[in-house]
């Protein structure tokens, strides 16, 4: 009935309607497109959150890993490499690219904590 009850309506936006741009600007970062029926709403925003956060965790783990490079150029060249990388690609919306990226940043983890548990040894 009253004018505030139909606006309050109006941003609680029904699964079939596309979300607000204000909302989630980014919507394609899972690689699923709103609106082509694949996810609900709601899962799909649960999608994206999920593949950010584990992308972060990852940037997260490799800047951890480089604190233990025992040389100062090579740490810092390392740091610039991992930040380009992930700048380079933060667009990036395929699903199946994303997680292909994930997984070499994981192996590429994998080896720097190989080589510097070698050095150490």
């Amino acid at each position: 009935g009253t004018r505030a009850d139909s606006s309050a309506s109006d941003v609680h936006n029904s699964p079939s309607e596309e979300p607000p741009q204000y909302f989630l600007p980014s919507l394609h970062l899972s690689g699923l497109c709103f609106g082509q029926g694949l996810l609900p709403w709601p899962l799909l925003v649960w999608e994206v959150f999920l593949r950010r956060q584990q992308v972060l965790q990852l940037y997260r783990k490799i800047l951890r890993a480089i604190r233990d490079v025992p040389a100062e150029a090579d740490r810092r060249y390392l740091k610039d490499w991992a930040r380009d990388e992930f700048r380079r690609n933060k667009d990036a919306t395929e699903e199946d690219a994303i997680r292909m990226m994930i997984t070499q940043g994981n192996m590429q983890l994998q080896e720097l904590q190989r080589t510097l548990k070698l050095a150490k040894s």
